[in-house]
């Protein structure tokens, strides 16, 4: 599947085609792995931020 994809970005298409789906499993694993490290440095740091949030709240009036 991604192998079509690139083709259609315009690179050559992969030339292993049998695992193919193993490759398609690491790239869909990987990036839910970076999600999860992004969202666990997140919610980490979050409550440091928050604070500053709080000291400047927007200001709607005219």
């Amino acid at each position: 599947m991604i192998g079509r994809i690139i083709k259609a970005v315009g690179g050559q298409e992969s030339k292993v085609k049998s695992s193919d789906w193993k490759v398609d499993l690491a790239v869909i694993l990987g990036a839910i792995a970076v999600m999860g490290v992004a969202l666990a440095i997140l919610a980490i740091f979050a409550p440091e931020i928050a604070p500053y949030y709080q000291q400047f709240p927007p200001s709607y009036a005219p």
